[in-house]
Parts: structure tokens; sequence; C-alpha cells
């Protein structure tokens, strides 16, 4: 008789952790400050939770960039949505599938809300602003893929000319192109495609978490969502013209300047100025700007380099000019974003479950 084992029951994800067990109870007292005082007594080293209690800035406000991948080691990181944590609007480097296991959640991007439920999954491409709010027992898993995972051999194994091989192709660089900030396919009636996410998932919970076993299942996953719809958009030649275009001005952000990238691609400079900006709705100062920004922002949070060696470091050759800039755009201080990062990630070391 060949015995098979029961299907996996993720009972260890419904469980609360203890990070969640404090955001639950400080989301239920927030607005009783007496009430909410005694919890934030009772409760060790607040730097582990993103609370505007523990930092400076208003964290409704702040616009978070989590750009540093580097704190995940691997290609691919699968991890459980922390419950009742504070749905910050961020953005990140890499690639992130957000699937509902069971229950619901709000996900809202570019600041429109966008309700998820059993079997939903969404695919949000590297520099777009989203935020995730589950509030009650539902289990929501983040599918974290760096860019590096998306290599020509890993491409040419998802089915060609999908829209979803096209989507993942036009945002690897800089900023999403065209209209489409993400994907979103409902997947609640496919048993196949919900199996092989139900496979991933325990492997990298309760298996050998291999690595080789997850790049797999991940593919077989994006060759089903590639299939589940019948897209007719086509690529053109122009966004593989950009793609080049991005991903050249990204490896050479420090010292570029339009006319090096006009040159290196055969145009004219007034005639190419004109050109990106058609193609981007961006001018390439705004590109270079975004560029140099987010490379800051992750020398920031990733590295001990001194921040007045950060702005030399991407381009910018006044301090001052840099600092004015970074305030703008990002919404802080480059100090004050370094303690924010710094502390999320000195609790992710600590094996907090710290995640926007």
């Amino acid at each position: 008789m060949i015995h098979t084992s029961p299907p996996d029951t993720f009972e260890y994800l419904i469980e609360y952790d203890e990070i969640e067990k404090f955001y639950k109870a400080y989301h239920e007292v927030r607005h009783d400050k007496e009430k909410l005082q005694k919890v934030l007594k009772m409760t060790g080293d607040l730097r582990q939770y993103l609370l505007a209690e523990v930092f400076e800035e208003d964290l409704g406000e702040l616009k978070v960039r989590t750009l540093f991948a580097d704190r995940y080691k691997h290609d691919i990181t699968i991890r459980k949505h922390t419950r009742y944590s504070p749905d910050l609007a961020h953005d990140h480097t890499f690639f992130e599938m957000i699937y509902v296991l069971k229950g619901k959640a709000d996900n809202t991007i570019e600041n429109k809300l966008y309700k998820m439920s059993d079997g939903d999954i969404c695919l949000i491409p590297p520099n777009v602003f989203h935020k995730l709010w589950v509030g009650d027992d539902s289990v929501v898993i983040n599918i974290i893929m760096k860019k590096s995972l998306f290599d020509e051999n890993f491409l040419n194994e998802i089915t060609k000319g999908s829209m979803l091989i096209k989507f993942i192709k036009q945002n690897l660089y800089m900023h999403p192109l065209g209209e489409k900030k993400f994907l979103m396919f409902h997947a609640l009636h496919n048993a196949p495609l919900r199996n092989l996410l139900a496979v991933l998932i325990s492997e990298s919970f309760k298996g050998r978490n291999s690595f080789p076993v997850k790049k797999a299942l991940v593919i077989a996953i994006f060759n089903y969502l590639a299939n589940l719809e019948d897209y007719d958009d086509e690529v053109s030649e122009k966004n593989e013209v950009i793609h080049s275009i991005l991903e050249y001005i990204q490896r050479n952000h420090a010292c570029v300047t339009l006319s090096d990238v006009a040159r290196h691609f055969n145009y004219s400079e007034p005639y190419f100025s004109k050109y990106i900006k058609r193609l981007t709705g961006m001018s390439f100062v705004n590109i270079l700007q975004t560029t140099r920004l987010k490379e800051a922002c992750h020398l920031l949070a990733t590295t001990n380099m001194r921040i007045s060696d950060i702005p030399g470091k991407v381009g910018y050759d006044n301090v001052a000019y840099f600092n004015r800039v970074f305030k703008q755009k990002i919404g802080t201080t480059p100090y004050k974003y370094r303690k924010m990062h710094r502390n999320a990630m000195l609790n992710d070391m600590g094996g907090l479950n710290l995640q926007l």
C-alpha cells in the first residue's frame, strides 16, 4: 500500500509570532494614549518596530524606500507578510509576488486600493510605490525575487511572447515603462497553480529551502501565470531600445552625461534629449537624478560609508545640493534615512520578522 502524506495545512503560518502579537496589540489601542503607553512600556527594544513613536519622522507621511535588496542572501526569498504591521508606502529594487494563501488583503499601488482575496496573486516590479495591509487572521505570502534571478537562462524558461515575460523585461531597470505598474491574477479555482505555490511555501518553511527546487517551482508558476490570460499587448521595438538605454545609464550613473548616452546609441544630442522624454515621460536629467538617488539610498542602507562621501560616489559634486535634493525627493535627510534603515537591518539580522 502506498502512503500519501497529507497536504500541508500551513498551521504554522496561521499562528501569530511575537512581532505580530505586538503589532496587533498596538493596532487595537493606538488611539487610546493611556493604553498605548502601557503597551509600549511592556515591550522591550522598540527599534524592532516601524512606529511613529520610535522614529522622529511621521511614518504616515514618509515614503519608506526599502532599497537594500542585499538584506536577502538568495535570489528567491519566501516570507509571510507580518499581520497588523504598519502599511507604509515603500518601493524596492526587487520583484515581489504577493499571494493571498488564506483570507484577504488591502493592496495599495501608486495610491490606488486593490482588494485581494483567496488565490489572488499580484506581481509588483521594482520602483513602484505600494503598501499592503493585513488586519486579521489572513495569511499572505511575499515571494521576493532579486533582479539577479532574471538572467537570460531563467527568462528563456518562461513562455516566450507572453505578457508576463514582456512585463519582466520592461521593468528590470529604473522605473516601470508604460501604463502597467503591476500584474494581477485571480487563481482561486486554478488547482495546479495553487498546488505549485503550496509546494513552494512548504519547501521554504518546512522543507530543505533548496534554491534549485524553489527556482524550478518559480519558473513553473510563471509559466502557469503566463497562460492564465490571452494578452494581445506587443512589446514594441522602442521599449527594447529604452531598456538598453536605461541599463546603460544605470551602469554609468556616476559620470554619464546626455552627450555620452546619445553618442553611445548613435543619436545627435538634441534629438536624443527629445526622444528619451517622448518614450519615458521623463527628461534625461530626471532619469539620471532618480538613478543617483536610488543608489545613494542603497549605500546609506547597506554600507558604512561616510554620509559625506556618498554624494561624490553617486555623481554629486556639491554635498549641500545633494542633501537638498535628497530631502525633497526622498522625504527625509540622508542621516535619518540611514538611521531608520539601519535599525531595520539590525533587527533582520536578529531574526525578527520585520517586513514591509
